[in-house]
């Protein structure tokens, strides 16, 4: 479990980064407009933004303490692959790690389970913002290309760090963009005739 821990880390230290880094913008933005522009949804996308990069694309974050010394220390380093390769094959890695679920070691069983739940779950809150920027089934297009075009440039940088692109990743990335653009149509439309039975009533 002790990837999962590294993981839980890194993500909230990097949005709690993202979000006071979004609430001081949005800070100065209100104190010269004396307006308030939907800084909460900035916020949490940004906070959300970082995240996801922290996962994907920042150095990754090791917190432990010295044997030596037993100072606590807090380290930095990207995560790059022995060997970087690109797989280009629709479902390739996909049935890989289907497969490692049943029939691997416990280790490949928890990085199959990572990479499958993983990449779609990061993709979830992306469908969720896509759809109050975009509202409507008009611009489901436009939410898929988005989160193509996104996971495409996520999958280019890692590339460029020595990590290994992959077109599952994006498949896995829009299926989760897809499951949050689902549940927020749902909670909207629930929300809306809620709203229309408090009048009526």
């Amino acid at each position: 479990m002790g990837i999962i821990r590294e993981y839980i880390l890194n993500i909230a230290f990097c949005s709690i980064i993202g979000a006071s880094l979004a609430g001081i913008y949005c800070f100065f933005i209100y104190k010269k407009t004396k307006k308030n522009r939907g800084f909460i949804s900035i916020i949490l996308f940004v906070a959300y933004l970082f995240a996801l990069l922290s996962v994907t694309v920042f150095p990754r974050m090791e917190v432990g303490i010295l044997s030596d010394t037993g100072r606590p220390y807090v380290d930095f380093y990207f995560n790059a692959d022995t060997k970087s390769t690109i797989n280009l094959i629709p479902f390739n890695s996909i049935l890989t790690y289907i497969k490692d679920l049943f029939s691997a070691s416990a280790d490949a069983k928890v990085v199959s389970r990572i990479n499958l739940a993983g990449n779609i779950i990061l993709f979830i809150p992306m469908g969720v913002f896509l759809h109050l920027w975009f509202r409507g089934i008009k611009n489901f297009w436009i939410i898929v290309l988005s989160s193509i075009v996104f996971s495409t440039l996520i999958e280019i940088i890692q590339f460029v760090i020595g990590r290994s692109p992959d077109i599952d990743d994006l498949i896995l990335n829009l299926f989760g963009t897809l499951i949050g653009f689902l549940l927020s149509c749902a909670f909207m439309k629930k929300s809306q005739k809620d709203i229309v039975w408090n009048d009526i009533a």
